[in-house]
């Protein structure tokens, strides 16, 4: 789900842009009981979707070892998440790839 976006805009993957475009919100994502607290989910999205690249991640603890995502919880969130993604894409080759919240700077035409 995720090769595409990565190989156009690298490995920074910028979950809200996602979520946005799906029209969900980061609370409407599934959670992996092991990995509540308090209850609130600590886990890092972007290790869950591919390399967390954040130095210091404040969710290191919540780096779920690839044996610990269960086959329902990934379903899910592949599920939630394809049309982002697809929205995410579509954009970003649009912009011909790179970073798709940066806006492309059209020529201004002199009189």
């Amino acid at each position: 789900m995720m090769a595409e976006l990565v190989s156009l805009t690298g490995y920074r993957i910028k979950l809200t842009h996602i979520l946005d475009a799906a029209n969900k919100r980061i609370t409407d994502l599934p959670t992996i009981p092991e990995f509540v607290a308090n209850g609130r989910p600590f886990v890092c999205w972007a290790h869950i979707l591919g390399r967390c690249t954040f130095n210091g991640c404040k969710f290191k603890q919540g780096h779920v070892p690839r044996s610990a995502i269960p086959d329902a919880f990934a379903e899910e969130v592949v599920t939630m998440l394809t049309p982002g993604v697809n929205a995410v894409v579509a954009r970003a080759r649009e912009q011909g790839g790179g970073n798709p919240d940066k806006r492309v700077k059209l020529e201004e035409k002199k009189p």
